[in-house]
């Protein structure tokens, strides 16, 4: 079987809560954005320090809670009531929706996703949001508002892995467009987009490529020709660039449908190509090198998985993983991916110690970034579990031990 394929001072024009705050977070948090031990910097005992430290965190969490500023209450309370263990307040305030929303980014929520690690988990993060969509749909809320909101949080979603949500609520969303708000164009574009993107992910965490997928997979490519039948009917560079995106999932996915259905793989491969060199072309003339990265490493998989086509596949995913790392740095859903796909190019190439090596770093990376109960971190420590794997790593274990 195949595996299957982000100085201020007083006096300087700061106040001093701010000042304070600056203090607090800059030397809180080394340079990998993990707390170092801040107690340090407070002198006296080690309890007084400790009570310093909590007392300070404590002023800043009351003062932002208060505030007004959305873009600094969501810069700053959820870190100040993380380093309090304050999660039924670091709850609320994440479900405001005024911070979710300066939160929340389309491509990775990364601090979205770490802030609800710490308050209950990608599960809670669900149910609750869940909840506070139904109030606002009772509440005064434009049909419109409620739309977006739905479509924010269905995004956030599959972020988190919580696919069976996303697609409920991606259903719930259709609904409405339909049946209330006109079935605009451009919306049933992103929703059809955005249904492809929730099964892509489910099909993507398999660890093997099967035949079992094979519906899923067509079923995913017509979603995507659906959002691409509107989405044709609409110009702009919004549109150009969405266009783009969804040529990366029906690319991917028909090039899965080539591997398993052999009749017409010939045909369907120079489809993928077709769409995957449009998506590159897109990203080009945007100057969006994260999205040409994704791009190119979707690319690298079309020609089947054989010896003579490895020389290629090694260096798009090289250039794509260049491109990453330029522009989104370490901590990003794309890295992960990569460190994945790497790794299955040198499986497939029967370099299984490359192979660990990679497989090592998106689990690592996973744990690090989307925490130990994300699917993706399941599929990895899976993975890292597996027989071949297991004799890797007892082997270097045996090997450093003699050598201590």
């Amino acid at each position: 079987m195949k595996r299957s394929f982000s100085r201020c001072q007083v006096g300087l024009g700061v106040s001093r809560t701010e000042a304070a705050t600056a203090t607090v977070r800059g030397l809180g948090r080394g340079t990998t954005g993990l707390l170092s031990p801040i107690y340090q910097y407070f002198s006296g005992s080690e309890g007084f320090s400790k009570h310093q430290y909590t007392f300070w965190h404590g002023k800043h969490a009351e003062f932002f809670e208060g505030s007004e500023d959305y873009d600094r209450k969501s810069e700053e309370l959820p870190y100040h009531l993380e380093q309090l263990l304050d999660n039924n307040r670091l709850t609320r305030c994440l479900l405001e929706w005024e911070v979710f929303g300066r939160l929340f980014n389309e491509d990775f929520s990364i601090d979205l996703l770490r802030s609800w690690q710490k308050a209950g988990g990608y599960a809670t993060a669900s149910a609750l949001y869940k909840e506070s969509l139904q109030v606002l749909r009772e509440s005064e809320a434009s049909l419109d508002e409620v739309a977006k909101k739905i479509e924010m949080v269905v995004m956030f979603l599959i972020q988190a892995g919580q696919y069976e949500d996303a697609h409920e609520l991606l259903n719930d969303l259709l609904q409405l467009e339909e049946e209330s708000l006109g079935a605009r164009t451009d919306k049933m574009a992103d929703i059809y987009q955005l249904m492809s993107k929730t099964k892509s992910e489910v099909v993507k965490n398999y660890n093997f490529v099967t035949m079992d997928q094979l519906e899923q997979d067509r079923e995913i490519v017509e979603f995507c020709k659906k959002s691409l039948s509107y989405r044709k009917q609409l110009s702009g560079e919004e549109h150009e660039h969405k266009t783009g995106m969804i040529n990366i999932l029906i690319a991917h996915h028909l090039g899965i449908v080539a591997d398993l259905e052999r009749e017409n793989a010939d045909q369907t491969r120079k489809d993928c190509f077709k769409y995957i060199d449009e998506a590159i072309d897109i990203f080009m003339r945007h100057g969006d090198m994260g999205h040409m990265a994704e791009a190119i490493m979707t690319k690298s998989f079309i020609n089947p998985r054989q010896k003579k086509y490895f020389k290629e596949k090694e260096e798009m995913l090289n250039r794509s993983f260049e491109l990453c790392l330029k522009t989104y740095g370490e901590k990003h859903m794309l890295m992960l991916r990569l460190y994945l796909n790497i790794g299955i190019l040198y499986e497939d190439n029967r370099d299984f110690q490359k192979a660990y090596d990679y497989f090592v770093k998106w689990h690592e990376t996973c744990q690090e970034v989307l925490g130990p109960s994300h699917p993706k971190t399941g599929r990895a420590r899976d993975t890292l579990n597996e027989a071949t794997y297991v004799r890797i790593r007892e082997q270097r274990e045996r090997q450093a031990a003699g050598t201590a």
